[in-house]
């Protein structure tokens, strides 16, 4: 009987519900992006997917735009009669970007060390190399195989030092 009296008022209500529950809806979906750090392993992520200085910067320039993107965030938003808070969200999506953050510092610097020490380890196994003084025909014949063997790693241990300097900016 209420039901049937008030039939025109009801089906207003539902549809007044049903887009109040579409704004919100639409409102989650500036965040649900966030949202998706939370939910992955950043440690392996960062160490999969930053092999070069290319990946490194272009995740840092995301990283940044990320950030300014959350600012632009409304801390809360009223739709009707339902206040929205973004707070914790906020805090927890500036929490996860500062976390992957340092683990893209962290993963550059790693990268960094890689190279000094294949660059540290040529260094030391080349001048143990040229340090014995050959005494006979046959050591001087190796020493000269060394020395070209050295020679030809230089250049790539040249590269890995250009690749460790542009990480170390």
């Amino acid at each position: 009987a209420i039901v049937q009296q008030n039939s025109k008022m009801l089906q207003q209500l539902y549809r007044k519900s049903f887009q109040l529950f579409q704004r919100l809806t639409n409102m989650q979906a500036k965040v649900v992006d966030y949202v998706v750090l939370g939910t992955v392993d950043l440690d392996q992520i960062v160490g999969e997917f930053c092999t070069d200085l290319q990946s490194w910067e272009e995740n840092f320039q995301a990283l940044k735009e990320k950030g300014k993107e959350l600012e632009r965030i409304e801390s809360s938003k009223k739709i009707d009669c339902v206040l929205v808070s973004f707070e914790s969200i906020k805090a927890t999506i500036e929490e996860l970007l500062q976390r992957f953050g340092n683990l893209l510092v962290k993963s550059l610097r790693q990268s960094a060390m890689l190279h000094i020490t294949q660059i540290e380890a040529f260094l030391i196994s080349s001048r143990e190399k040229m340090q014995q003084a050959p005494k006979t025909l046959e050591e001087l014949g190796k020493a000269n195989m060394f020395l070209k063997a050295i020679l030809e790693e230089k250049a790539y241990m040249f590269t890995e030092l250009v690749s460790f300097e542009k990480k170390n900016k």
